[in-house]
């Protein structure tokens, strides 16, 4: 199994993200909730194993932009993946964070995929 984590504020979304990767080999570690005190529990050593990082563009009162810019400088060099039902939100702020944009609806098959070829 590979550990990634998925931030999300809808409960529904994170239930399906974790039952669709699980049965593709993937563990998701998930962030209910995340709003600017929950976003410390990144630094837990159970989030801090996990390979890649998936989140909303937005999460409850945080920004998905904000969370991966925030990330990027205290070090975290994981791939991240923002995944939405938008349209791409601002592509030269992704490029310059390294942030891949996946739109929703996902294919799992081909999420976990990917995850396997990065992990």
């Amino acid at each position: 199994m590979v550990d990634v984590i998925y931030i999300d504020d809808d409960d529904t979304e994170v239930l399906l993200f974790q039952v669709a990767m699980s049965a593709r080999g993937v563990q998701v570690l998930s962030l209910p909730n995340a709003y600017p005190d929950s976003l410390q529990r990144l630094a837990e050593p159970a989030y801090r194993a996990a390979r890649v990082v998936f989140f909303d563009l937005m999460i409850g009162t945080v920004s998905g932009l904000d969370l991966g810019r925030s990330l990027r400088q205290n070090g975290d060099n994981r791939p991240f993946f923002l995944v939405t039902a938008a349209n791409n939100p601002n592509p030269a702020l992704l490029d310059q964070l390294q942030i891949t944009f996946l739109p929703k609806p996902l294919d799992f098959n081909e999420v976990a995929a990917l995850v396997h070829s990065l992990a």
